[in-house]
This record gives C-alpha cells, sequence and structure tokens, in this order.
C-alpha cells in the first residue's frame, strides 16, 4: 500500500504538506472516489470554524469565508514494504565483505 502526502502550494509557490491528520482525511475522500466535499474539520481551522471546499477533481482548495483557493497535489512516496526493503538493501550493500 503507497504512502500517500497531500500538500497545498502557499502564496509564494512553494508545496506545504497537510498535517498527517489532514492528509488522512483528504486520502479518505479519494479512496472513496469523492470529487468534492466541504469540511470546517481541519488541524489548522480549529477555533476559526472556516468552511474549506474541496475539489479533488480540480485539485483546489477553497476557504468558503474568503474565496482564497489554493492548489492542493498528492504524492505516493511508495509503499511500507517497499521502504523497509530498501533499507535493507541498502545495509546489505554498506555490509563489509
Amino acid at each position: 500500500m503507497p504512502i500517500v502526502n497531500w500538500e497545498w502550494q502557499d502564496d509564494a509557490g512553494a508545496w506545504v504538506s497537510y498535517a498527517h491528520v489532514d492528509s488522512a482525511m483528504l486520502e479518505v475522500h479519494h479512496g472513496a472516489g469523492s470529487k468534492a466535499f466541504s469540511t470546517t474539520a481541519l488541524s489548522f481551522n480549529v477555533g476559526y470554524d472556516s468552511l474549506y471546499h474541496y475539489d479533488l477533481k480540480a485539485m483546489s482548495q477553497t476557504n468558503e469565508a474568503s474565496g482564497r483557493v489554493r492548489r492542493l497535489r498528492r504524492l505516493e512516496m511508495g509503499d511500507d514494504d517497499g521502504d523497509v526493503g530498501f533499507a535493507r538493501a541498502v545495509s546489505t550493500l554498506a555490509a563489509p565483505v
């Protein structure tokens, strides 16, 4: 199973990772085939309760109060077994002969 990371693009054009809990929520919606959804349940939104609309087809996030739209991206980072296998391969290569 691939490890997935969700990111948003900041004003300077840099990609910023979502908190793990927010990335996991986005991945649940993506995995369920959702094209779009709205939520206030985001770690960075506690105490603000702004409504955010996610369009997973257009890969965008919109703050409904401000109208600010940000780009999203989903990155597959490999899988748990593959990472362990890679670490084993590197340690094997580094072992003295």
